[in-house]
């Protein structure tokens, strides 16, 4: 998942005049801020040492925020220093285009990228991804295949696509 984040990102685009956020709440929102707005999110976190980040879900069926007027299969908020630096989440692929339209009229025309990529037992699908990028925050929403039934919304600042990009140590929990 790094490799893929780290390539969208190299993406070329143009900036938009205001900055990404999560239905209104921008990054740099305190994490009490953001669970007393969902406080679902409070139940269930985890660590993501690799980029120093806390990860909390935001719910579970009725509990989890709609996007674009649209229930996610799940959704995750990050974290970096207590304040909200992601939100990513997976909705069903047939949901794509509406919320591709729901972002554009939002954030204006996304820049599109359509690649093959490879799973590992040899077969090639072809992914589609939208990017909407303002000065210190991007969004993706990405179409990971329609016959797996999954797409992609990513929302992050420069702090975090950032903390992505940091060199990472060698793993040694084999």
């Amino acid at each position: 998942m790094k490799v893929l984040v780290l390539a969208l990102v190299m993406l070329p685009g143009q900036c938009l005049a205001s900055e990404i956020d999560f239905k209104g709440l921008p990054f740099g929102t305190s994490k009490a801020e953001f669970q007393q707005a969902y406080p679902a999110s409070a139940s269930l976190c985890f660590n993501r040492d690799e980029i120093d980040a806390n990860c909390c879900y935001l719910g579970t069926s009725f509990e989890m925020p709609t996007y674009a007027d649209i229930l996610p299969t799940s959704a995750t908020a990050c974290f970096i220093a207590d304040k909200l630096e992601s939100v990513e989440m997976s909705f069903y692929a047939g949901v794509f285009p509406a919320i591709v339209q729901a972002m554009a009229a939002k954030y204006g025309k996304p820049n599109s990228a359509a690649d093959v990529v490879q799973n590992a037992f040899g077969a090639k699908f072809e992914r589609t991804t939208k990017k909407w990028h303002a000065k210190h925050s991007t969004a993706y929403a990405i179409d990971h295949y329609p016959a797996l039934d999954r797409a992609t919304v990513m929302l992050m600042s420069s702090t975090y696509r950032a903390a992505l990009r940091k060199p990472k140590p060698a793993s040694k929990d084999l």
